[in-house]
């Protein structure tokens, strides 16, 4: 029961054609449980926990994730990056758009729901190219992110990052531990860090 997020799977009001340039949109219950899995680990981490989700944002992760599926079927292969070269089928200003996305974004191959890719790939970025900086999990920690926009399409996901939430002031924060300040045992996966403000 508590491991539920590994069942949920993401819907679309709008399902992603990236060759007629429509990035697709996700349901909004989709978006809420993405939502609601960020603002929980803030919670946990004891920073603020009330990021929302901002329709721009939202529309270049969207975007950046069909352009990167497009991609793959156009190669015959999932390719994660964010540099994506441009898909033959898409327009110039759609894979402009979508590179700024793959660009500013959290990425995630594999993940059926958003919420297991914030819970079991960004949050836990114990993978040995991830582990020594562990920066997904320091983007969904980011004391300052105030928005952020989800996207998914194929198997790729994204959250969008930065760089509006970017920030040069500190805050009271001396560090930020992960497991967090109020941290259920159950909950913690992959490898400790500490954020340093």
């Amino acid at each position: 029961p508590f491991r539920d997020w590994d069942q949920q799977r993401d819907t679309w009001d709008i399902e992603p054609v990236p060759t007629q340039d429509v990035a697709g949109k996700l349901n909004a219950s989709t978006v809420e449980n993405a939502l609601n899995s960020l603002n929980f680990v803030r919670y946990v981490a004891g920073i603020p926990a009330d990021v929302e989700n901002s329709e721009k944002f939202e529309e270049l992760s969207q975007t950046g994730v069909a352009v990167l599926m497009q991609r793959g079927k156009e190669v015959g292969k999932e390719e994660l990056t964010h540099t994506p070269q441009k898909p033959a089928g898409v327009s110039e200003e759609f894979y402009q758009r979508g590179y700024i996305g793959t660009g500013s974004s959290n990425l995630a191959l594999g993940y059926r729901s958003l919420v297991n890719a914030v819970i079991s790939g960004w949050m836990d970025d114990g993978t040995t190219e991830n582990i020594a900086g562990v920066g997904h999990r320091r983007w969904c920690l980011n004391h300052y992110m105030k928005e952020t926009g989800f996207g998914h399409a194929g198997d790729y996901t994204a959250m969008y990052t930065k760089p509006e939430n970017d920030q040069a002031s500190t805050s009271g924060d001396t560090f930020i531990p992960w497991p967090g300040q109020y941290m259920p045992v159950e909950y913690f996966e992959g490898p400790w860090s500490v954020c340093l403000n």
